[in-house]
Order: structure tokens, then sequence, then C-alpha cells
């Protein structure tokens, strides 16, 4: 008998007759925008935009990094957004990296500030530079900004 009804259950599903009720005057959004799994690397992590931006990124299928931030601060952030603190020089991150066997394919660099020896040692596929907007302003333009269809 379960079985009965968890193939009827399954069933309703495939066909959509599962899915949440819509109300008067709401609307559903569905892009169906997939966005590409990515390396990202995210400096300095110590802002409220950091972590919005960190936050993006990992809801949108990638695995972010970042460093920029007191030891515990950056603990606590990785641990509520997913993302992995490195409290490391560069030569470290990037050691740490490769015997992952990862690379880093995108670095952000926020409020301004000189990643220039990060970006020398990292060698990041693509840089992307995001200043002067809110946080959610700088984790919309960063996941735009850091795709890879968008030539910079």
């Amino acid at each position: 008998m379960a079985d009965n009804y968890l193939e009827k259950r399954m069933d309703d599903y495939a066909r959509g007759r599962l899915c949440a009720q819509r109300t008067a005057g709401t609307t559903a959004t569905r892009s169906g925008f997939k966005y590409p799994s990515l390396t990202v690397f995210v400096t300095p992590g110590s802002s409220e935009c950091a972590r919005s931006v960190i936050s993006a990124f990992v809801e949108a299928g990638c695995r972010v990094c970042f460093d920029g931030c007191a030891m515990t601060q950056g603990n606590r952030m990785a641990q509520n957004t997913g993302a992995r603190f490195y409290n490391l020089a560069p030569d470290g991150i990037v050691a740490h990296l490769q015997s992952r066997g990862e690379h880093i394919d995108v670095l952000v660099e926020l409020d301004g500030c000189d990643a220039s020896t990060l970006r020398s040692v990292l060698c990041p596929d693509k840089t992307v530079s995001v200043s002067g907007q809110s946080a959610r302003g700088a984790a919309i333009m960063a996941l735009a900004l850091a795709h890879p269809e968008v030539k910079t």
C-alpha cells in the first residue's frame, strides 16, 4: 500500500500537481538561468559587503574562498556562508589550493582594495573589482561580472 502511495506522489510531483499554489498578486519567477561552477576568491572578507558577495556566490553553486578577516570573524563567516576562510600568506593559499587540485577562476576585489599581490600569485582567469555599492548591489554586480559569458 505504501508503494502505491509513493508512486502516486512521485507521479503527481513529476506532473507538477504538488507545486505550491499561487495566490493573487504574486508572481513566480523561473528563469532557468544556471550559473557555472566556478572557484572564486573574495578579498577583503571583513565587510558586510563581502559577506553578501560570498553568500551570493555560494548560493549560485560556486566554491568560494576568502581572506582579510581576523581569525574568529573569518571562521564564523565561513561557518555561516559555507565558504572557505584562509588566514595564510598568498603563497600558502596557492599551495593549499594546488594540493586540492583547484585553480582560482575569478578574483573578486571589493571596496577598491589593491589585491595586486594576490592577483600575481593566484593567477586567476578573471578579476572583478566592485566598489561603491550597497551590499546587495555589490553581490549582484560581482555575480554578473564574474560570469564567463561576460567580457570585462
